[in-house]
């Protein structure tokens, strides 16, 4: 069995990443904990590691001298749920907003906000010596697991607990060699558990871009209607929830959206390429309403952008709603 060992600072951050890592691995991977704020590291064990996981790329200048040739580093990203992140777009521009953590985390939750197009806010964190900024801030941003460094006076924006990005899971089981259609399924119900089927779409269609053979696989375990057109509006990728919405048969790929049947209705917005979210719109023929979301995916080459249409029924969302309200 492969060997990984989990390098934090902090017990508390590593008993949620360990737990989490458990859950996913556990049935693949030996898997050992070090917390560097309170033990030395294992040398004898990291000699033999295949993956080191770290919660802070600094670890690595400190255990450096003890990992085999052999093991592979792998530095952890993270995520929030999605609606705990959609609670900072109400806030006006130019907000601003203290990070109740490490600069280390800080930084990389800033780009974390950035990339889910959170861009209101003027943000300031604690200096490296753990110092607040003596700048005046609006509102303070925390999780599970920050430190009570604020004002309890001003308003709190809670992320609430972290969880491990598809993309630090992939990259772990890629380095591992351990990657299968199994693990494949368990990270899609981990990170659905979090995240929305926009967001995370979008993070799949990125981080498999080497394993284009199985978008269609995780597209059809997503149960939403989703196509994804080029800048052409030529169909690239499309998920059998779509053509069940839609009666469709056949191949769609490479054909134009205008050419496959019963989409008409969506051109009206497909052709303005621009973002919707929770669009309410009529169709087919004013038969059932559906919920329209567009999402531009920056291709990697930086040359434009695909389309992502995501799709539900009306219905289907307000069922689910009363179902978690009741239970």
């Amino acid at each position: 069995m492969k060997k990984m060992v989990l390098f934090t600072y902090r017990p508390e951050i590593g008993k949620i990443y360990y737990d989490d890592l458990s859950l996913l691995f556990g049935g693949y991977m030996e898997i050992r904990t070090c917390f560097l704020n309170e033990e030395e590291p294992l040398a004898e064990y990291l000699s033999h590691a295949d993956i080191i996981l770290v919660s802070n790329s600094e670890i690595i200048n400190k255990i450096h001298y003890l990992i085999g040739e052999q093991a592979k580093i792998v530095t952890i990203d993270f995520s929030y749920p999605e609606m705990n992140i959609e609670q900072m777009r109400k806030f006006r521009a130019g907000t601003y907003a203290l990070m109740c953590f490490d600069p280390f985390i800080s930084r990389k939750m800033i780009s974390l906000l950035y990339e889910q197009g959170i861009n209101n806010f003027i943000w300031l964190y604690p200096r490296e010596d753990g110092k607040v900024p003596d700048t005046e801030y609006d509102v303070v941003v925390v999780d599970d697991y920050s430190q009570n460094l604020f004002d309890d006076l001003k308003p709190v924006i809670s992320l609430g607990n972290r969880k491990i990005a598809f993309s630090t899971l992939l990259k772990i089981a890629q380095q591992a060699d351990i990657f299968n259609k199994e693990l494949e399924n368990t990270f899609l119900r981990y990170c659905c558990s979090y995240k929305g089927a926009s967001t995370l779409v979008i993070n799949i269609y990125n981080d498999m871009s080497a394993f284009h053979s199985q978008i269609r696989l995780i597209l059809d375990y997503i149960d939403s209607g989703i196509i994804i057109l080029t800048d052409r509006m030529e169909v690239v990728e499309y998920n059998s929830r779509f053509m069940d919405l839609f009666h469709v048969t056949g191949k769609l790929y490479g054909k134009k959206i205008e050419e496959v049947p019963e989409t008409g209705e969506l051109l009206t917005y497909i052709e303005k390429r621009k973002s919707y979210r929770n669009k309410l719109i009529m169709y087919p023929a004013g038969k059932a309403s559906l919920v329209f979301n567009m999402e531009c995916i920056i291709r990697g080459d930086n040359q434009g952008c695909n389309y992502m249409i995501i799709l539900q029924e009306a219905e289907e969302i307000e069922n689910r709603a009363i179902l978690l309200k009741d239970s």
